[in-house]
């Protein structure tokens, strides 16, 4: 039986493209199927729902490059019911440029997430 080698480009879009998202408020769909990572074009200038589509259990979503003194809230189009799971302390500060990542733990009916919220900046030195 020959072994057949799995790699990066051969993976689905889901687990390798980076997208952006270019609304500043309202209403935004995010869809799990078309990237992994998702760079916010520019600073939020009102209210955002990131409107999850097409997530599957196990799959890790980081949208980068969050600012602005917004409140952001979550959402996915699950038929019956959807649970957000907090991870850690930290919660979103406008003020400064932040990250979310997002993972999957259900997907489905009713669909589980679990999410953390780091404050990011630039630094060659961890």
């Amino acid at each position: 039986m020959a072994l057949t080698k799995v790699t990066h480009n051969v993976l689905e879009a889901r687990y390798t493209s980076v997208g952006t998202i270019t609304n500043q408020s309202g209403a935004t769909s995010v869809d799990w199927a078309a990237a992994t990572v998702y760079k916010m074009n520019s600073a939020l200038n009102g209210a955002i729902e990131f409107d999850f589509t097409n997530y599957k259990a196990g799959q890790v979503l980081s949208i980068y490059n969050i600012s602005g003194s917004q409140t952001i809230t979550l959402d996915s189009d699950a038929a019956t019911s959807e649970s957000f799971l907090k991870v850690g302390t930290t919660d979103y500060d406008g003020g400064e440029t932040n990250i979310l990542q997002i993972e999957c733990l259900a997907d489905g009916a009713n669909a589980v997430f679990a999410y953390a919220v780091a404050k990011s900046t630039s630094d060659t030195t961890p």
